[in-house]
């Protein structure tokens, strides 16, 4: 049977766009985030770390 992978670009753009893909991800709707670097601000770090839960989450499955 055939896999789809959804990736969402550009997470560190905005608070808003990071949060919706956090949840997209949380609901097993995307398969991987790609982060922008340098946008990522000391306040998206909390987001960050939701993010790697998260991909542990669906490594482990």
């Amino acid at each position: 049977m055939p896999s789809l992978i959804l990736t969402s670009d550009d997470f560190g753009l905005s608070k808003i766009f990071n949060q919706r893909m956090i949840e997209l991800l949380q609901s097993n709707f995307l398969s991987s985030i790609s982060i922008m670097i340098n946008q990522v601000t000391s306040d998206q770090q909390n987001q960050i770390a939701e993010i790697k839960k998260c991909m542990l989450k669906i490594i482990s499955v």
